[in-house]
């Protein structure tokens, strides 16, 4: 017996990684952000540990809910810096 389920990315899993990861312009960001605001706070206001940091300040990989957060975290200060 055959199960179908919902494959992400219409079944090509060649794609799945490079969705996992910040842009260029988002990596930069993030980077200013740990290099204004150091590490340590960095880490605790992102909620994530310092391997995922650099895992996503290196172009690698990370797990979809961990890229929205950074996402939406680099996107308010974008907007709180471009509102002063």
């Amino acid at each position: 017996m055959r199960v179908a389920f919902d494959a992400p990315y219409g079944g090509d899993m060649r794609k799945a990684k490079t969705d996992l990861l910040l842009s260029l312009a988002e990596q930069a960001e993030l980077r200013r952000f740990v290099e204004e605001a150091g590490e340590k706070t960095a880490v605790g206001e992102l909620k994530i540990d310092r391997s995922t940091l650099a895992r996503a300040l290196g172009g690698l990989p990370v797990r979809r809910s961990t890229l929205t957060v950074l996402r939406l975290t680099l996107a308010r200060r974008s907007a709180e810096r471009d509102a002063q």
